[in-house]
């Protein structure tokens, strides 16, 4: 009896211990919450478009359902209007996976079409930096070679002036040898 006694109790304590923990996640999961909202207000009323997208992307991984699809469609209306498109890209994959958790593989194929567009986009960004940069360099080694040039075109000019000042005093003392 006593044994059983003491079996009960253990198990009520462990249950009790269960609960709180589970009580601490909760109670420790609603805290973080409340730090990121509080930190994407203050993204938000800065007029930080970036670190607001990558709040909202933090904070919808903390929730769940229509809210989280509403923080990430917003992070993505964002990135979208700030020509974002790598932010746009993770706001989008992430909405993508809500819809999908949730059953609306509608909006998820549609979230990742507009991923795909949007990696599209990212890569067509890079290609015309490097065409920025290659056009710089470019424009670069012409302007260089265009000064070499001058600077050939001007030392030919001195050297053939001298050579025919040279070729006049040589005339000119090969007369006074002849005439002498």
């Amino acid at each position: 009896m006593r044994h059983i006694t003491f079996l009960a109790a253990l198990l009520l304590l462990q249950a009790s211990a269960s609960a709180q923990s589970a009580k601490a996640r909760r109670d420790s999961l609603q805290a973080a919450i409340a730090a990121m909202r509080a930190e994407l207000a203050v993204h938000d009323s800065a007029g930080s478009t970036a670190s607001s997208i990558d709040a909202r992307i933090r904070l919808a991984g903390l929730l769940k359902g229509k809210e989280a699809i509403s923080l990430l469609q917003q992070a993505a209306t964002l990135a979208d209007s700030a020509r974002d498109p790598g932010r746009g890209t993770a706001a989008r994959s992430a909405l993508m996976s809500e819809h999908r958790a949730s059953g609306d593989l509608r909006k998820a194929l549609d979230e990742a079409m507009r991923i795909i567009a949007l990696n599209h986009d990212l890569r067509v960004m890079h290609l015309h930096e490097t065409a920025k940069e290659v056009s710089a360099i470019t424009d670069a080694h012409l302007h260089e070679h265009d000064s070499l040039r001058a600077a050939h075109q001007e030392a030919l000019s001195l050297a053939n002036k001298e050579l025919g000042l040279a070729q006049k005093a040589i005339a000119t003392r090969e007369w006074m040898i002849t005439a002498a």
